[in-house]
């Protein structure tokens, strides 16, 4: 059952601080982490590094109800770079990190989802 959650306006988010529950009390609980990778086979070979961060504003509540929500980009070894300074600069991530592609999240609760870095994406943009 999702809690009932005020809607929050734009911003308000990125001041917010949520402490997750114990990996313990989260599967006490019933609750376990939803994983999703976009990627297909391939770009798993293609896109061996994926920058990470934790979503400060989806944390907590909806799919990541009980823990932390994790987004990550998928992207080549070129565009790590090029990645990881967009992630950095988006307002509604905290503890960006860069880790492999077989990248898997604590155990407990939570939502973590891996998108890939296609030839469009406004990383690449530069």
């Amino acid at each position: 059952m999702v809690p009932d959650v005020p809607f929050l306006p734009l911003g308000v988010c990125n001041n917010l601080c949520y402490n997750a529950p114990t990996a313990q009390n989260a599967e006490r609980e019933g609750y376990k982490m939803q994983y999703q990778d976009d990627r297909t086979a391939g770009q798993k070979v293609t896109h061996p590094i994926i920058v990470m961060g934790t979503d400060r504003c989806l944390s907590g509540w909806g799919a990541a109800h009980g823990g932390p929500s994790y987004a990550g980009w998928a992207c080549t070894i070129d565009d790590a770079d090029a990645v990881e300074r967009w992630v950095r600069e988006r307002r509604d991530l905290s503890r960006v990190r860069i880790v492999s592609g077989d990248y898997r999240p604590p155990s407990g609760a939570g939502h973590c989802h891996i998108y890939v870095v296609h030839a469009e994406h406004p990383a690449r943009r530069g």
